[in-house]
């Protein structure tokens, strides 16, 4: 409800359009949009996964390959939400885009409280017995903090303020430099999860030590390369690829359309890597979670070599779209290798008491790997000389683009290796669920 309040809000503009720019009614309706698509966020995703693990014992199986299924559902709808609103956006307008996307999510809500009687029988439903003091106090607590975090910025923002914070933290972050400013990230995270570790029971602080492990490695390390998809993947779709794709689409067709192709590898592919799980399993051959977390990082860094080859070839004009095709279809590989599985992991791992808030915190590293993927998708404007016959600022064995997503060959591989290598220890700390 929370997120389709959004959705209704962005195709409204509150303010007049001056020279290109919208008024200042109109950026507060969009940043209070912003607002409501994080807490909505917040209340949606861990809960739906959580959910899906509760249809399944606790050694079941069968977990992993229900959590592909899970995601097939997911991106069924992904496959088509660029199609329709990237459509709309961007031939008709954006105010038809976003009315799509909040089309969509009332029919979502309508079928689920429809059918959720007859399939989820009690799983999401309200715990049983009335809450304690203590319970309502957490509650509270955490609705606070759920709407305070996204809506702080926001009254700053309104109170004319945020010139003044983005000011202390630009002297901030330059007082500390980028290793100093690493080394405090680092430093606040370590502590904050061996604080956590400490706190728990000794008998659940392997299995947890191996979420926080792979959230942090394994999920960070893949959704920063991974994420480049919406930004300099995007933006090379746009200006350095044939989009008439070799001749056969007059006029081209819209970059947002290669968003598409990922939630489709995934429908297609989906069902080969559930029956796959399950068919390993039955020859006692099914890898190990960290194993299949390495698997997808090296599949991953493979797939960028694609886009090695495809930025070697825009030097002579646009590069052809299979060298996107193949980087999309490899890497979505990848992403059903961890993805799912990971999923399955919080909920197999994390003790009942634990699982909601274990869900959050591995949603949690995805917005850490977004920041990183736009920052590094920022880097890669350093890799292209501003002008013909300069030099560019950096470059990585290869001048130019192709460096930089050699980079994002070299990185995902280098993780997978390191998660390989611990995978006998963490296979230990999972303990007897592994």
């Amino acid at each position: 409800h929370i997120t389709l309040a959004a959705m209704v809000l962005f195709p409204f503009e509150l303010g007049s359009t001056v020279n290109g720019s919208h008024g200042y009614g109109a950026l507060m309706c969009f940043l209070l949009g912003c607002t409501l698509i994080i807490i909505g966020t917040g209340f949606f995703k861990p809960c739906v996964s959580v959910m899906v693990g509760q249809l399944y014992r606790k050694n079941d199986p069968r977990r992993d390959s229900g959590f592909t299924i899970f995601y097939m559902g997911i991106n069924l709808g992904a496959f088509f939400s660029p199609l329709v609103a990237g459509y709309l956006g961007e031939k008709i307008g954006w105010h038809w885009g976003f009315g799509s996307a909040a089309v969509g999510m009332l029919l979502g809500l309508f079928f689920y409280q429809l059918s959720r009687g007859r399939y989820l029988g009690t799983i999401g439903a309200p715990p049983a017995g009335p809450m304690t003091a203590q319970d309502k106090k957490l509650v509270l607590s955490a609705v606070v903090i759920l709407v305070g975090i996204p809506v702080l910025p926001l009254l700053i923002f309104a109170a004319g303020g945020l010139d003044w914070v983005t000011a202390q933290w630009s002297a901030f972050t330059g007082f500390m430099g980028l290793w100093g400013m690493t080394a405090l990230i680092v430093g606040v995270v370590l502590f904050g999860a061996l604080a956590f570790l400490f706190g728990q029971p000794s008998e659940d602080r392997g299995p947890l030590a191996v979420i926080l492990i792979l959230a942090f490695i394994g999920n960070i390390f893949f959704w920063t390369a991974f994420e480049q998809a919406g930004s300099s993947m995007n933006v090379f779709a746009k200006e350095q690829t044939d989009l008439t794709l070799w001749g056969l689409i007059k006029g081209g067709i819209p970059a947002s359309f290669f968003q598409s192709v990922n939630p489709l590898t995934i429908l297609l592919f989906g069902p080969v890597f559930s029956w796959l799980w399950l068919y390993l399993e039955r020859k006692d051959q099914d890898p190990s979670t960290p194993m299949k977390f390495a698997i997808g990082l090296w599949l991953l860094g493979l797939a960028f070599l694609a886009m090695v080859a495809g930025a070697m070839d825009a030097r002579d004009g646009s590069a052809g779209a299979h060298w996107l095709l193949i980087t999309y279809l490899i890497y979505t590989w990848g992403e059903l290798c961890l993805s799912p599985v990971g999923l399955s992991m919080v909920t197999k791992l994390a003790p009942a008491r634990l699982q909601s808030l274990m869900m959050g915190l591995w949603f949690f590293t995805f917005a850490l790997s977004n920041l990183l993927a736009g920052l590094v998708a920022r880097f890669s404007e350093k890799f292209v000389p501003e002008s013909p016959g300069e030099v560019a600022e950096m470059s990585f064995l290869i001048p130019g683009l192709p460096g930089f997503f050699l980079m994002l060959v070299v990185a995902p591989i280098a993780a997978g290796i390191l998660i390989a290598a611990l995978t006998p220890v963490l296979k230990k700390m999972m303990h007897e669920v592994s």
